[in-house]
């Protein structure tokens, strides 16, 4: 059914059980230097993260400007609603 090729011999392995982490080998001052770079780059992830956020605030306000423009007598003509042409008339504002 499936043209892959099976191997010809079994691979023998060991199952091991002990596991180690990163921060076991290091000595206590690269542990520390590791520590003060891996603060240093969540630090500035955390920055690029915040300007992002920024700048998508800033297009958001410059959308809801752009929205807050006064309609065409068109619009008003055609597509405003009862409760938009009542304020139109009775309070001057949209």
């Amino acid at each position: 059914m499936c043209s892959t090729p099976r191997p010809k011999a079994k691979v023998k392995a060991k199952n091991q059980v002990k596991v180690v982490s990163i921060l076991a080998n290091l000595t206590s001052e690269q542990r520390l230097q590791f520590a003060q770079r891996s603060n240093i780059t969540c630090e500035k992830r955390q920055q690029i993260q915040q300007q992002k956020l920024a700048e998508n605030k800033r297009i958001l306000a410059r959308r809801n400007k752009k929205m807050l423009i006064k309609k065409d007598w068109q619009y008003w003509f055609l597509n405003a609603s009862v409760s938009e042409i009542f304020r139109k008339v009775l309070f001057g504002h949209s």
